[in-house]
């Protein structure tokens, strides 16, 4: 990527010219990463050469056996590992590739979660009375397919919530892209916390890289500055502490008033219940 970038600057004919003939050979990070600083006459050309991305007469066995082990994977690594090349090569992507990407992920946590409660749910089978083997499959397969639906059902929810939440600050921030862009920032920088923020230890890492990997995603992707892109990050959350703060102080005020009232009506009844016994002298004589 180095030596790409170095070339390009110096000698865009002859990249350009090399682009057109391995276009449908490059990775994809790589294409869209040289194309990035071309002129845009010959960005529009040449993204063209991409639409479809990979002919069926020119996909190789492993592709057509497994799709997922090269783009998906790429696209992971990518965004671990090198996020700021590999998010200019997606500046362009669509929601829809996006979206395919973020099930993609989804199924794989929903996958993971539901082998977990089947396995649960496989060592109480004695419950049951289901011969072991028997609920663990049960168990199991019908679980985790559960799960990866409404893994998948509750993420996409919570991703429109999330970055329509977003782009509300985004666009105080002064990104002026339209929602799309910020739907694709969230799944962007959710794949670390959603791949690994169930391991301990690790979770925390990741949830600390998502959120970083959302503050590169917002600059590139909304072409605004570091500043503007923490500040639209940053400011849900420091409301979100603001809002808790006084909730929380509004529901302590309202217990201790409760409660300050409950004691003085009991001590007026207890002061009102003595005035009222009669008084007796003593009979002295």
């Amino acid at each position: 990527m180095a030596l790409l970038k170095v070339v390009r600057a110096d000698h865009p004919d002859e990249v350009f010219a090399s682009l057109k003939d391995h276009a449908d050979r490059m990775p994809r990070t790589a294409f869209h990463y040289a194309l990035e600083k071309l002129p845009e006459e010959q960005r529009q050309e040449a993204k063209v050469w991409r639409i479809p991305l990979s002919p069926p007469q020119t996909r190789t066995y492993q592709q057509v056996k497994n799709p997922m082990s090269t783009e998906f994977i790429d696209n992971v690594k990518g965004f671990l590992l090198n996020p700021i090349e590999t998010l200019i090569a997606h500046k362009d992507e669509s929601l829809g590739d996006a979206l395919r990407y973020f099930a993609i992920i989804m199924s794989i946590c929903g996958a993971f979660y539901g082998i977990m409660i089947g396995l649960n749910f496989a060592v109480t089978e004695t419950l049951t009375g289901l011969p072991a083997s028997l609920a663990a499959f049960g168990a199991i397969g019908g679980v985790v397919l559960v799960a990866i639906v409404a893994t998948i059902i509750f993420g996409i929810i919570t991703l429109f919530i999330t970055g329509i939440i977003l782009h509300i600050f985004v666009y105080i921030a002064g990104g002026r892209k339209d929602v799309s862009t910020t739907l694709r920032t969230v799944i962007y920088a959710a794949t670390p916390s959603l791949l690994f923020g169930w391991i301990p230890l690790i979770g925390i890492l990741a949830n600390f890289w998502s959120l970083a990997l959302e503050i590169f995603a917002i600059r590139e992707l909304h072409e605004i500055s570091t500043a503007r892109a923490v500040i639209a990050v940053i400011l849900p959350f420091i409301l979100m502490i603001i809002l808790v703060a006084l909730s929380l102080s509004a529901f302590l005020f309202s217990t201790s008033t409760s409660t300050s009232h409950r004691i003085r009506t009991v001590l007026g009844g207890a002061e009102q219940e003595e005035s009222s016994q009669p008084f007796f002298i003593p009979d002295l004589f």
